[in-house]
């Protein structure tokens, strides 16, 4: 009898998909194991749920030392997305616990989200339906986005995408990178004191101390 390999499905929003996906006959010899929570789960739930299995679809749980220590069985940690910063890769190689991420990144729409978010909030689109559905008509007047200046930290592939939907709404950007990829590069602190709005596109690692209290 083959041994069937034990596949967990750690975030919650891949285990929506269709059924019939996990009926590929190249998969029949793995058992999936999805997330029974459906939300970001915490370490001990992490442990509790994949500690039989050897191979974990990551989120953004946390992977630290403590957490991989005690998933004993696993051999390779896929994550589904981009970012690292909740995954100790050092300790995976300590481990020699194999681990690769997706290559499609999700730059379109996060993006799309950002300009979702603004346009939410200059128009109090939240306000007005949890007001209509509690039969409340409160006109309230909101803001266009057109001639808002909109400052974007970081300047890649959310932030460059974010830009280019940007130029269709009448919007100055000023732009911030540490790497100075963009021609028109400004300082943080020039950024900081002209934008209207500002969205900050780079990896947790990077963040730290970016805007303190004063700035």
């Amino acid at each position: 009898m083959k041994k069937i390999s034990k596949v967990f499905i750690a975030t919650s929003t891949f285990t929506e998909n269709p059924k019939n996906y996990f009926k590929n006959k190249d998969l029949k010899k793995y058992k999936f194991i999805k997330n029974p929570i459906k939300k970001k789960l915490t370490s001990n739930q992490l442990i509790k749920y994949a500690k039989d299995c050897e191979f974990i679809i990551a989120g953004t749980e946390v992977y630290n030392k403590e957490t991989i220590k005690k998933l004993k069985k696993l051999k390779y940690l896929f994550r589904m997305g981009s970012g690292v910063d909740n995954i100790d890769l050092d300790y995976l190689r300590v481990k020699q616990i194999k681990f690769s991420k997706s290559k499609i990144t999700p730059e379109i729409a996060v993006a799309e989200l950002i300009i979702g978010y603004i346009l939410s909030f200059y128009r109090d689109i939240s306000e007005h339906d949890k007001n209509l559905k509690n039969k409340i008509w409160k006109k309230k007047m909101g803001f266009v986005l057109n001639k808002k200046t909109v400052g974007i930290i970081g300047y890649g592939k959310i932030g460059r995408h974010l830009h280019k939907i940007l130029k269709n709404f009448g919007v100055r950007t000023i732009i911030n990178d540490r790497k100075k990829i963009n021609k028109k590069n400004s300082t943080l602190n020039y950024l900081l004191k002209n934008s209207d709005i500002i969205s900050i596109n780079i990896d947790l690692s990077m963040n730290k101390a970016l805007l303190n209290k004063e700035k």
